[in-house]
């Protein structure tokens, strides 16, 4: 009962984008391109979750 002591619970919740990817999924989001396309072009080029990417197009364009 309880937490095991030295059990780490938060092993996959931080993960970090390079910065070139993020930069790269931005230029693509503002020219215009649909979230799809942005992850469909992402992933070919980084190792990253389809929905990751589309997460961050769609909140670079909202913000």
């Amino acid at each position: 009962e309880g937490d095991v002591w030295g059990h780490r619970k938060d092993l996959d919740e931080y993960y970090t984008v390079d910065e070139t990817i993020l930069k790269e999924i931005n230029s693509l989001a503002a020219s215009g391109a649909s979230v799809g396309d942005v992850a469909e072009q992402i992933q070919k080029k980084a190792r990253i979750s389809s929905e990751l990417i589309k997460y961050i197009a769609k909140s670079k364009t909202t913000a």
